[in-house]
């Protein structure tokens, strides 16, 4: 199995709610002692739970250009859709709240858009809800904006699940 953890490289970047893929990608690193190594513009490491053995990777391509590294990963491992899973935010979702389905179309969400024009829409994904603004925030600056001290609070353990 192969997780797609998309977010957006840079500092910047790092801790918005935007990059909360990324943020589970660096959970998992840590707690099976991994690490990155890069190939096809993507950091990717090899994580071995005792039991199984997954790929976890963080396309660097910027969220819109996703489906690139995807698409470069599927092909270079032999792998049908079914056999990688694509974990994204989704703020449609309430906060802490996880959306788990096998197929379906990209919500909105620009990285998703760009992974299903590679490949389909036919692959596993993991929506992390992130909330959506409750002012008259634009949906581009809040999805890049960082997470409030409540939600800081308690992101840990959201990730962890």
């Amino acid at each position: 199995m192969i997780f797609f953890c998309l977010g957006n490289p840079g500092r910047e970047y790092t801790r918005t709610r935007h990059n909360i893929g990324f943020m589970a990608a660096d959970f998992l690193i840590k707690k099976y002692n991994s690490s990155f190594l890069e190939k096809f513009n993507s950091l990717y490491a090899k994580i071995n739970t005792g039991k199984n053995i997954y790929y976890v990777v963080k396309p660097q391509t910027y969220m819109n250009n996703s489906g690139d590294a995807v698409n470069n990963f599927k092909n270079f491992f032999h792998t049908e859709n079914q056999q990688l899973c694509v974990v994204a935010d989704d703020c449609n979702i309430p906060f802490g709240a996880l959306r788990i389905r096998c197929s379906g179309s990209a919500g909105g969400h620009n990285g998703l858009k760009s992974v299903i024009a590679r490949i389909g829409d036919d692959f596993p994904r993991v929506r992390c809800g992130i909330g959506s603004p409750e002012n008259k925030i634009p949906l581009e600056k809040y999805v890049l904006s960082a997470f409030d001290q409540q939600e800081n609070a308690v992101l840990p353990e959201f990730i962890e699940h």
